[in-house]
């Protein structure tokens, strides 16, 4: 992480207990400004290696997890109070990591044109893929760790020969240490790449420095951050949180419907800690409903 100055403290509560017992300390506009100044320098140098060399580094990442992996999860699991949810977010971001390797080099080669002839004889064209060099990450809280770097840009973009900064939501920033750590490990890799103590004010000043901003959260904040980035004449990748429908036809058993509505409407499980935005779904013969209740699940799907 930077080495300037911050200026502000942040506590941060325990879901389990409610009491604030961390405290981060968010990077400020300078702070900001100075970190990307170091990952600008040093991105036309990742740019430069081979997609193969990129992808070595990133295959020594996935190593660089195994080691740290139980740090990371033990401070995952007190940033969302889900052990068992840690594992899943930390063996999909190993298993995604492998998944973008075997994958990237035909969608490179995909893009990617030889000269081609165009309706003015003396022209030919082509395309070539060029990376933005300074990608920025706001990421939300309620998965953390899949959200920053799995189903964000984050990854795609390291492999792209992008610098990234990462931004995770103040609410559950203890994994970003141990994740750090993981990070410096792959020296090519931390050159690159800084997961940062955040706040509002942080993610703010992270829309004005970057080349390209991805983001997952709300609709209100969302608008904002496509408001700072049209400024900023920045493309912007918005995932928005919101309702999402479920439909569950009648030829569906009411049993199963059930279960994958429960699932959905945990987020990741029954933890409770999630957000996708299902609040409830109906059809002729099942109804679920959100509960606290312990009851099989199939207590909550009618059978016609």
């Amino acid at each position: 992480m930077a080495s300037a100055p911050l200026s502000r403290s942040l506590a941060v509560a325990n879901p389990r207990t409610g009491i604030d017992d961390y405290r981060i300390e968010p990077l400020d506009s300078t702070a900001v400004a100075a970190l990307a100044t170091r990952l600008r320098a040093a991105q036309p140098d990742w740019a430069g290696l081979s997609l193969a060399a990129r992808l070595e580094a990133l295959g020594a990442f996935i190593a660089a997890l195994n080691d740290h992996a139980d740090a990371i999860m033990a401070t995952l699991s007190q940033d969302t109070g889900r052990r068992t949810i840690a594992r899943v977010e930390l063996d999909g971001i190993k298993a995604m990591l492998a998944c973008w390797s075997r994958d990237a080099s035909g969608l490179v080669n995909g893009v990617e044109s030889q000269r081609m002839p165009t309706a003015v004889a003396s022209i030919t064209s082509s395309t070539r893929l060029h990376p933005y060099p300074l990608v920025g990450v706001i990421s939300p809280w309620n998965c953390p760790l899949t959200l920053k770097l799995m189903l964000i840009d984050a990854i795609p973009a390291l492999e792209a020969g992008c610098a990234v900064i990462v931004n995770p939501s103040e609410i559950t920033p203890r994994f970003i240490r141990s994740l750090m750590q993981a990070i410096a490990s792959v020296p090519a890799l931390a050159s690159v790449f800084a997961v940062i103590e955040s706040d509002g004010d942080t993610g703010a000043a992270l829309v004005d420095i970057v080349d390209f901003i991805a983001f997952a959260g709300s609709v209100a904040t969302g608008r904002k951050v496509g408001e700072s980035a049209a400024r900023a004449f920045i493309p912007v990748n918005p995932e928005l949180g919101g309702k999402d429908p479920m439909l569950v036809l009648a030829s569906a058993n009411p049993v199963a419907a059930a279960n994958t509505g429960a699932f959905g409407l945990s987020g990741l499980g029954p933890s409770r800690m999630g957000a996708s935005g299902r609040q409830r779904f109906f059809r002729r013969q099942a109804l679920l409903r959100q509960t606290g209740a312990p009851l099989p699940l199939a207590a909550y799907a009618e059978r016609g």
